[in-house]
């Protein structure tokens, strides 16, 4: 392993372990969340924020794998929805490579929850080429405050909930079932020590800015989402 990815596996690994709370496993307070799908609760609307995904440009940030895993991953979630014999919409995913990492460009007919699900997708589809880290990146057009990060929570054991932060320092949680049945809300959690500023810095280290990435020159690949 490069020093530089050593680097960055120490530091995120380190801040990823308290990203969730210090609750023990099946806790339901702080960050470390387990719900069910049948209890989880109704947040409070003045908990939560609707993200227009319009109004972002949407990456995922993968470090340490193979292009092909980088193109298989969305083209079996493309399937999640529906069958092979069904209807289909194709979309251009965009790839770029910096040293040990892939940046993956998100189409705009991707949706909120396609976009958070391919972070789960990513990190657990296959072992045998799972990237050391995978991040979220969204970038704002309205402000850079409104940026925002996140991962698939380490700490939660169903697997379905992922935890971030916007630049602001508003910290959160997505809840994969209610965002696939319609939910564009993220749910705002104090409680996390998930950092955005650390892991911006971590990133720009180890020679992946998120400062670049819009400015990155991507090669594309055709994905078909079913119906």
């Amino acid at each position: 392993m490069k020093t530089s990815s050593l680097l960055l596996y120490c530091t995120l690994t380190s801040m990823l372990y308290f990203a969730c709370g210090t609750g023990s496993s099946g806790d339901k307070k702080d960050g470390n969340i387990e719900y069910a799908d049948d209890s989880f609760p109704v947040p409070d609307p003045t908990d939560t924020i609707n993200i227009k995904p319009e109004n972002y440009s949407r990456y995922i940030i993968l470090s340490k794998t193979e292009v092909g895993y980088v193109k298989e991953v969305p083209r079996e979630q493309g399937k999640f929805r529906g069958t092979e014999e069904g209807s289909f919409e194709v979309v251009n995913f965009g790839i770029h490579r910096v040293d040990d990492w892939w940046i993956i460009k998100t189409p705009e007919a991707v949706d909120f929850f396609t976009y958070f699900d391919l972070v789960s997708w990513y990190t657990l589809y296959n072992d045998d080429y799972s990237p050391y880290h995978v991040i979220g990146y969204a970038e704002s057009s309205i402000s850079p405050s409104d940026n925002y990060l996140f991962i698939l929570d380490p700490k939660n054991d169903y697997e379905d909930m992922l935890i971030g932060s916007f630049k602001s320092g508003l910290k959160f949680n997505v809840y994969l079932p209610a965002a696939f049945e319609g939910s564009k809300a993220l749910i705002l959690n104090d409680n996390l020590k998930f950092d955005y500023t650390n892991l911006a810095e971590s990133l720009e280290v180890n020679h992946c800015p998120l400062s670049d990435i819009s400015e990155m020159d991507f090669e594309y690949f055709e994905v078909r989402i079913y119906q």
